[in-house]
């Protein structure tokens, strides 16, 4: 008989072994059912609310706002895509990555006239992954569950703002005269504290100057990502794959 390790744990029995895998699958369960509750995901989604718009927002914040949807976009397009590497349903993820792809690829012409298409090709691809969130899961796989339901849920919560965004945009659009292209790329003086600019990315090739306000805490990054253009104005040159490709 030789004698234990000290610094060696005790091992368990096979009884405490079953009864701890037994505790830690429960709680998996629990997670995914969480992550899985389609009231909480409908929930999220009809509360997403666009920024709210201030006295001086038109014409160039519609271009702003344009350029947070195709930032969210972009994320859900990641997204659509790690869902479609280890779905079981290959046709349904395939349906759905193509779905958040096209309304992708309409949104990164940045134009403002592809809004209403934009708007229907996002509200297809909403619908499609509610319906993969509805859909029976066909795997034995808890960790792999729980991976696809924190993917869904995020991807649904992704889409959901993106479409509201959308549609208030659209509304917007329709409701004033369409903005002149170049007039929306010009942010000097405008207030755009309450708009979302995060990543700086999404700004590439707007003009800005002093008077420009920013939201809290993107000033740095904004005169880092700029080159002054002589004249008082600066122009936001930061490259990404969020860039436009129109």
């Amino acid at each position: 008989m030789t004698d234990r390790d000290p610094d060696r744990p005790p091992q368990l029995t096979d009884e405490e072994l079953d009864r701890l895998l037994t505790v830690a699958d429960d709680a998996l369960e629990r997670q995914i059912r969480a992550r899985s509750d389609v009231d909480a995901l409908l929930t999220g989604l009809f509360d997403a609310v666009p920024p709210a718009p201030g006295a001086n927002d038109w014409p160039s914040v519609a271009r702003v706002r344009l350029r947070s949807i195709i930032a969210a976009l972009y994320r859900a397009d990641i997204l659509a895509a790690e869902l479609h590497a280890v779905y079981p349903d290959k046709a349904r993820a395939r349906g759905l990555a193509g779905g958040v792809t096209d309304a992708f690829t309409c949104a990164r012409v940045d134009d403002l006239a592809t809004v209403p298409d934009l708007l229907r090709l996002l509200t297809v691809a909403t619908a499609r992954a509610l319906a993969t969130s509805l859909s029976r899961t066909v795997t034995t796989d808890h960790l792999l569950e729980s991976y696809l339901s924190a993917v869904i849920a995020r991807l649904i919560r992704t889409l959901g703002q993106a479409l509201a965004e959308t549609g208030d945009l659209a509304v917007e659009l329709d409701r004033l005269a369409a903005p002149d292209a170049t007039a929306t790329m010009d942010l000097c003086g405008m207030d755009l504290s309450r708009q979302r600019v995060s990543p700086i990315d999404v700004l590439f090739d707007f003009i800005w100057d002093d008077a420009t306000i920013w939201p809290a805490g993107v000033n740095v990054n904004v005169l880092e990502s700029s080159v002054t253009l002589g004249d008082g104005r600066y122009r936001i040159i930061t490259k990404s794959d969020l860039r436009p490709c129109g």
